[in-house]
């Protein structure tokens, strides 16, 4: 997973797991303030990736049905 170059002393390489297990449980709430244009943004990822699996299943189809008709030939 590491580079090979990358050395860790073995305190290091023994907390970092912890570490990580207790920076993804321990979550604190956010006072943040979110964008109104973010919600726009939202809806273009969520149409892009709507629009994206649909190209990818008709182009799959396409080429299913194209191998189909070739072998019956």
């Amino acid at each position: 997973m590491f580079c090979d170059r990358a050395k860790f002393s073995p305190r290091v390489r023994d907390t970092l797991p912890m570490a990580l297990l207790l920076s993804v449980f321990y979550i604190q709430p956010a006072s943040a303030y979110v964008d109104p244009s973010t919600g726009s943004y939202m809806l273009q990822l969520a149409m892009g990736f709507l629009f994206g699996a649909m190209f990818t299943v008709k182009a799959l189809l396409k080429r299913l049905s194209l191998k189909r008709s070739v072998r019956r030939d």
